[in-house]
């Protein structure tokens, strides 16, 4: 990022990266809301989407659905994505209870919203991330914010001298719960 922009330069070095046949591998691009709609803006503008596509590759967009101040603007993140990118890239739903149960004001979930239901035939799968992470914040939340914050993925935490045994079992389990999720996604 330049201040409110993505440098384009840098991002086309991560874009080649992405559409090189040479290239097996899977690619994740973490934005945060910030530069969400630089992003955005520049797959658009430089068909992202259509060159992956073409390269013989899935774009899967992952969109984070919170509670709180921040529910309304995942909200339309998704809409633009589901009304913006083409019928190729894969949309997947995170519901992320971290601040407080993901319900409209009617206490209806993200199942039964509008949104869902004018989206569904984009979304092709919805994680829900293991509530006792955020239930339980003394153990499995404190075990995902230390992870989170050495910045280690699940497998590094198994190596990692960081992280006693019941420590690594918890997160092992919150690693099945999300994992078990994927592979119903995308088998």
């Amino acid at each position: 990022m330049d201040r409110q922009d993505i440098n384009p330069r840098m991002f086309d070095i991560l874009t080649n990266a992405f559409i090189d046949p040479d290239e097996d591998c899977h690619f994740i691009v973490d934005t945060g809301a910030s530069a969400f709609v630089a992003i955005n803006r520049y797959a658009l503008q430089m068909d992202l989407p259509g060159l992956i596509h073409n390269a013989g590759k899935t774009l899967v967009v992952n969109m984070m659905m919170v509670a709180g101040n921040t529910m309304v603007e995942t909200i339309a993140n998704l809409e633009a994505m589901a009304k913006q990118m083409p019928p190729e890239v894969e949309i997947v739903v995170w519901i992320n209870h971290h601040f407080g149960r993901v319900e409209d004001e009617r206490g209806r979930g993200f199942e039964q919203m509008e949104v869902y239901d004018k989206y569904r035939h984009r979304i092709a799968g919805i994680v829900h991330l293991p509530a006792w992470t955020f239930t339980d914040p003394k153990t499995f939340g404190e075990d995902v914010q230390k992870m989170m914050t050495l910045g280690l993925t699940f497998e590094e935490v198994k190596a990692s001298g960081e992280f006693g045994i019941i420590e690594k079992s918890r997160l092992h389990r919150v690693r099945l719960a999300i994992y078990e999720q994927l592979d119903a996604v995308f088998g």
